[in-house]
């Protein structure tokens, strides 16, 4: 299940489909349906960089490193 973070210091209600609201706090991180990733608003929150995207991050933490020597 993907997380999205909140970015801003201030909180933010987020308009996803079937007209659902999602509420959240200055730094908040919370799981999201893959599904509601989908929303307008959220898109437009993330390429603002109002919202991030968690789950990117940790997949890349949990890949295994090369080693250069």
């Amino acid at each position: 299940m993907p997380k999205i973070k909140n970015k801003l210091f201030q909180p933010l209600a987020i308009l996803l489909e079937d007209e659902k609201t999602l509420h959240l706090q200055s730094r908040e991180q919370i799981d999201v349906d893959s599904k509601d990733l989908d929303s307008a608003h959220l898109q437009a929150l993330m390429k603002r960089g109002d919202i991030a995207l968690m789950e990117e991050e940790r997949k890349r933490e949990t890949e295994p490193r090369s080693r250069h020597r």
